[in-house]
């Protein structure tokens, strides 16, 4: 959002404005006034100068104040939420002991960079400047194989709780209908979603996703499963959303 716009500290508003062109800077040479009424026209001019002035000082303390009713009336985060300091991988969960690595790892030591989350959606150029747009903080991954699944759970952080609600909305709109089903969301995942989609999307099977916000940071659980089961995405998402500090 555009701030207002503040005069230069040089500029004196006060200060007589520049001579501009106009009608009597034509060129021709003015008509004298008779000297008996020079006395009026100073007079005159000097009141019209304490007007002018008045005036802008008026209308400088009603910019004032309008500004200072914009800026009292702008949205906040409300209640304030503390932002967590952390190492963001401390709030993931460790890979089980009965999974695998996976094959080709999003992140070798589990944080992400902006280039590395951006993986979480194609085209990933779009993916990039959406959390651009949200003030994307930092992130972590954790990702395993176990048996025929394939879990990859995601962790963004973002400038401020308002920030990271945006991104979970612009994030749940691209489950489109046409191909995910929205579930009922578990007792354990307030505020959250569930989606599984109604096909297989690639090699890896049907894609399960359950999203959540708590304060800036939003987590993304996605399980790559061979079934449209329910069951495993629902417990994964509770578990993880109470692994985020309130």
């Amino acid at each position: 959002m555009e701030g207002p716009v503040l005069e230069s500290a040089d500029h004196d508003p006060l200060a007589p404005a520049p001579v501009r062109p106009g009608p009597n800077l034509s060129g021709a040479a003015p008509v004298p006034l008779p000297r008996r009424r020079s006395g009026l026209v100073v007079a005159v001019a000097a009141v019209l100068v304490v007007l002018a002035g008045a005036t802008i000082v008026a209308v400088l303390a009603s910019r004032r104040s309008d500004r200072a009713a914009v800026t009292s009336h702008r949205p906040s985060d409300s209640p304030v939420v503390t932002r967590y300091t952390g190492d963001l991988r401390q709030l993931l969960p460790a890979r089980p002991a009965t999974s695998q690595l996976v094959r080709d790892p999003i992140s070798a030591d589990g944080t992400l960079s902006l280039d590395q989350a951006a993986k979480i959606t194609h085209p990933e150029a779009d993916a990039k400047r959406q959390l651009q747009v949200y003030g994307y903080d930092s992130g972590a991954v954790a990702e395993w194989q176990d048996g025929g699944a394939v879990v990859i759970i995601w962790l963004f952080q973002f400038a401020s709780a308002r920030n990271a609600q945006g991104y979970q909305d612009a994030l749940d709109e691209t489950f489109a209908p046409g191909f995910f089903d929205e579930i009922t969301t578990p007792a354990g995942l307030a505020g959250g979603h569930v989606y599984v989609s109604k096909r297989a999307l690639d090699e890896r099977g049907i894609l399960a996703t359950a999203t959540a916000v708590r304060g800036s940071l939003v987590m993304i659980v996605n399980r790559h499963q061979p079934t449209a089961d329910i069951a495993a995405i629902s417990d994964l998402a509770a578990s993880q959303y109470a692994r985020l500090p309130a």
